[in-house]
């Protein structure tokens, strides 16, 4: 299962970073609650199709007219749980 962990190890946290302008911190405050913000989809979207990897939405904060998409952020298990 891609989780945000296994998106951030296989793109390099500081690629990340440097792609959508935020620190190192920032990279891996979201790896560790296992959600990308929803304003970096577009840059993280094409960052995964360049290498290859799936980009599921449901990784990132999207506003719905429901809880659904903060709910399923927070069910995806992290590394360290899959562990």
């Amino acid at each position: 299962m891609t989780t945000v962990s296994t998106i951030c190890d296989t793109l390099g946290r500081r690629a990340i970073a440097d792609r959508v302008g935020v620190g190192l911190t920032t990279v891996s405050n979201a790896a560790t609650s296992n959600c990308f913000p929803a304003k970096w989809y577009i840059l993280i979207k094409a960052m995964c199709d360049e290498e290859g990897i799936e980009c599921p939405m449901y990784l990132f904060s999207f506003v719905a007219s429901s809880p659904v998409n903060r709910q399923q952020c927070e069910a995806v298990p992290s590394s360290e749980d899959a562990a």
